[in-house]
């Protein structure tokens, strides 16, 4: 028998068994593999499979909203709309078990030219109702499937033969050691460890910050992101937000409300999502982006997208376009705000789409290999200068969230501030006041302090900050790697042979084979090379796969390690 085992359930291991036992059952039914020769276990440190961290109910709270669209949060790869049918197929269900949830339901309607954004708990609810579905589908097929929860898996180690597994049961106490054939890391997102009192490593859960940031504290959050407006949502959920004739929304504070201010580098909050609509690229194009991919010359770099990309909007447009306006960190928060909501709801084109979202739309699935087609060089510029601006446009939020936000900026409930550039979060433990140095409307640099402090700014990319034991063994015994290496293509310009010399990236996360997502492993010679069993992808990957957090790519990435798995099985046979 075969076993393949998923570490980690949330969405990044329900996408995998699903593709699994979907693509299963269609080689199963052509006589091409045996169902009886295959064992599936599922390790969950929690005790719920399916949601995962940032779906769980436990964590969340209703007015908590997927940032990306229904429409593309499937968890199947070739089924992209999966989650906004499912949702409108049990739409009568929904509101009779979660009629809190679905209180904060945004356009619950089954069109599927609207970009729809639902409660966070639940997308858990469909994770839940997918996993325990292909269980059983699995099951009737004659696969042996064994979903363990409240399984923390505490080291990996790869034999001559198989791999040996490490669990530890958290109920009891007990550990066990279980020898399969593959295994797929998929632990999903991790928290740092507290700096000291007052500091809050995650947003989540969202409960804790409510029980634990007494009414009328000042509260500094780390980030300007779509994390970090979720954390101000939750620090001011003790108001109201009420519509005004104009359809604007207004705020209406409590009698001690906390005081939130969200500090990041650059002080820019995310654009706001508009409709999509019917233009198609004429210059980056499919085939342009796969010629651009398979070049072998220095010409593919950051300059050259840039450049392409910005002669595809003078086409969209008819004139250049402006990114200065949505980037002037001099225009206040407020303004850059009401002019993005204003452009994402009337649209700047013919159809009262957005324009530019409708062009970086057909990018997007393109993204991941052009990033990856980077040499290391311009990756590393990319991190370093046009990071932030990407996800500010690439990651929008909803319409929603911005009115709510806009409306507690208006309200002097929440502020905006760039942070100076001389300042450092704390680093060690603290019991007094957290020191912020900032940057005001005005120019001039100003110092406050905060009693508490929420680090928002997202997944970190270092999966040495993972306190995880399982991470510190895997990289302890060299089981993963957190350095890239490669050979750079030549200079030459005629497309040379691919020759050079070697490169290394510390690339932070868990250095994966981004076509297969085994994990890269160090010979005793120091040679770099794909492991032949183990396997890995989501948020320990975000070094190489920049597109990592949006589920996508998740179903992407979930596609490429079940067609690995598809071959063992076959030779296994």
């Amino acid at each position: 028998m075969l076993t393949i085992a998923i570490i980690g359930c949330g969405l990044s291991g329900t996408s995998l068994f699903c593709q699994l036992v979907e693509r299963f059952h269609c080689h199963s039914a052509s006589g091409k593999l045996d169902p009886d020769s295959i064992r599936v276990i599922v390790f969950e440190k929690g005790s719920l499979m399916g949601p995962g961290m940032p779906h769980n109910a436990e964590f969340v709270q209703p007015y908590h909203i997927t940032n990306m669209c229904a429409e593309h949060m499937s968890i199947f790869h070739d089924r992209p709309g999966d989650f906004q049918t499912w949702m409108v197929q049990n739409r009568d269900e929904l509101e009779s078990r979660y009629p809190a949830l679905c209180a904060e339901l945004i356009g619950f309607t089954g069109l599927r030219t609207t970009c729809n954004h639902y409660p966070r708990a639940l997308m858990g609810a469909y994770l839940s109702h997918r996993f325990n579905s292909y269980v059983e589908r699995g099951r009737e097929l004659g696969m042996q499937i064994d979903p363990l929860a409240n399984a923390e898996v505490s080291d990996i180690q790869e034999k001559r033969n198989h791999v040996s597994i490490l669990v530890g049961n958290l109920a009891n106490g007990s550990a066990q050691e279980f020898p399969v054939d593959r295994a797929v890391i998929a632990t999903g997102h991790w928290l740092n460890k507290t700096r000291g009192a007052g500091y809050f490593p995650s947003p989540w859960p969202a409960d804790r910050l409510l029980q634990n940031i007494p009414t009328g504290s000042r509260v500094a959050i780390i980030g300007t992101s779509l994390s970090a407006i979720e954390t101000a949502l939750t620090l001011t959920a003790d108001g109201h937000f009420v519509h005004e004739a104009d359809q604007t929304l207004a705020y209406q504070h409590p009698q001690h409300p906390r005081k939130p201010a969200l500090f990041s580098r650059n002080g820019l909050l995310p654009s706001v999502r508009g409709r999509i609509g019917t233009y198609r690229n004429r210059v980056l194009t499919p085939q342009k982006l796969t010629d651009l991919r398979n070049q072998k010359t220095a010409q593919f770099n950051l300059d050259t997208l840039f450049e392409l990309f910005n002669a595809e909007l003078l086409q969209a447009y008819g004139q250049p376009f402006d990114w200065r306006t949505h980037l002037d960190t001099r225009i206040p928060p407020a303004e850059r705000l009401a002019r993005s909501i204003a452009t994402a709801r009337h649209g700047d084109g013919p159809e009262g789409d957005v324009i530019w979202q409708t062009v970086l739309h057909q990018l997007l699935p393109f993204v991941r290999d052009l990033y990856l087609g980077l040499s290391i060089g311009e990756r590393k510029r990319f991190e370093k200068q046009f990071k932030t601006p990407f996800f500010v446009f690439a990651a929008p939020q909803p319409i929603i969230n911005a009115q709510k936000l806009l409306a507690l900026i208006k309200a002097d409930s929440v502020h905006i501030h760039r942070l100076a550039k001389t300042h450092r979060w704390p680093q060690g433990d603290h019991t007094r006041a957290y020191t912020v140095d900032y940057i005001d409307g005005l120019g001039k640099q100003r110092r406050e302090s905060y009693p508490y402090v929420v680090d928002a700014r997202g997944q970190q990319v270092s999966w040495r900050d993972n306190p995880s034991i399982l991470a510190r063994n895997l990289l302890r015994t060299g089981v993963v790697q957190t350095t890239e290496i490669r050979v750079e293509r030549d200079d030459a310009g005629d497309g040379g042979d691919g020759t050079g010399s070697p490169e290394t990236y510390n690339v932070g996360s868990v250095c994966i084979n981004p076509e297969t997502h085994a994990v890269i492993q160090v010979d005793p010679y120091g040679n770099f090379h794909p492991s032949h069993r183990i396997f890995a992808l989501g948020a320990m990957t975000r070094g190489q796969i920049i597109d990592t957090s949006m589920a996508q790519s998740l179903a992407e990435s979930a596609n490429r390690i079940v067609s690995q798995v598809l071959i063992a099985i076959r030779d296994y046979s």
